[in-house]
């Protein structure tokens, strides 16, 4: 993925359930109905992973292919003391 898009594309995403969804097939229902309705338009490609959270909900990590560079001028060093002013447009409009 990263020698296809490059690894400035590339992003980390965490969906979490509002509601306590304990079964894997129900999580992964309404997470292929994400996939479907919304992932596909926004992300060229992505990588799943499900896991489930001590409570015993399910929860979703994706590695995601953006539309453009979103850390071209992100300051890593800056984000430990939750300074976010160096984050371009593109990845602003991820958040």
């Amino acid at each position: 993925m990263i020698v296809k898009h490059g690894l400035d594309c590339i992003g980390f995403l965490t969906l979490t359930f509002a509601d306590d969804v304990q079964c894997h097939k129900e999580a992964t229902k309404r997470f292929n109905s994400l996939a479907t309705n919304v992932l596909k338009k926004k992300y060229k490609s992505w990588i799943r992973v499900s896991e489930r959270q001590q409570s015993g909900r399910w929860h979703f990590h994706l590695l995601v292919v953006c539309s453009g560079d979103i850390k071209r001028g992100l300051r890593f060093d800056e984000l430990k003391n939750k300074n976010y002013k160096s984050a371009n447009g593109l990845l602003r409009g991820e958040w």
